[in-house]
């Protein structure tokens, strides 16, 4: 047992006043996390009212640029004209991204719930209210080798329509039909490959466009492609 005690003529506050104390310190601790919270809370409000009232409704949804859009028709000679959300590229239309990679859209099938059903065993249906489309892309990459970006996860596919959403390709878990569009393959510089992307969209969703953007490189480049038939 200790033998400590009080020095001679030294005061203890009452224990009511000590357990106010106490009280104090833990509210002002509370106070001080709920007002940290409710900074980011707004910060985060702020930011996502500023994404949706000042980008333009072409670019609404993209990577927040780090250079310029390098894309271009290729033979075109025309850096930044790829296409954009309300004038797209017909499908066809090679564009070059400016990194190493050029990109085709093939075609699309817009109606592609059986195609995907029958794709794999385990594909689940479309959400309610939504629809599967698949689009054939091809990618060709002409870097120098053993770059990071010779991967085709270095392109970002996405679809917009006229829900005014992005559809990214990696959204749903649905095996797309064959042929594939291999997503984590490497080429080798002159190579590419070509397959089927699946995408999850509103049942009545149409003016369905695709944009294309690199993902591993200092710009923001990308190229839009009209899906219409």
């Amino acid at each position: 047992m200790s033998d400590w005690s009080p020095r001679p003529g030294a005061q203890q506050a009452p224990h009511g006043t000590r357990q106010r104390r106490v009280w104090l310190v833990v509210a002002a601790a509370v106070g001080a996390i709920v007002m940290v919270g409710a900074g980011i809370w707004v910060a985060l409000r702020l930011v996502g009212d500023s994404d949706d009232s000042v980008e333009s409704e072409e670019s609404r949804g993209a990577l927040e640029a780090v250079g310029d859009n390098n894309a271009e028709i290729v033979g075109s000679g025309r850096p930044g004209e790829a296409g954009t959300r309300t004038e797209p590229l017909p499908m066809g239309t090679e564009v070059d991204l400016g990194n190493g990679w050029r990109v085709t859209v093939n075609s699309a099938d817009l109606q592609a719930d059986a195609a995907v059903a029958t794709a794999a065993e385990f594909n689940p249906p479309p959400a309610n209210a939504m629809r599967y489309i698949a689009v054939d892309v091809t990618a060709a990459f002409d870097g120098a080798p053993g770059r990071e970006d010779a991967e085709a996860p270095a392109i970002l596919w996405s679809v917009f329509g006229s829900d005014d959403a992005e559809r990214v390709s990696f959204d749903n878990l649905a095996t797309p039909p064959e042929p594939r569009f291999d997503m984590v393959g490497e080429l080798e510089p002159g190579s590419g490959a070509s397959g089927n992307l699946v995408f999850e969209v509103g049942a009545g969703e149409d003016d369905l466009v695709l944009v294309a953007r690199t993902a591993l490189s200092l710009d923001a480049s990308e190229a839009w492609f009209s899906l219409d038939p």
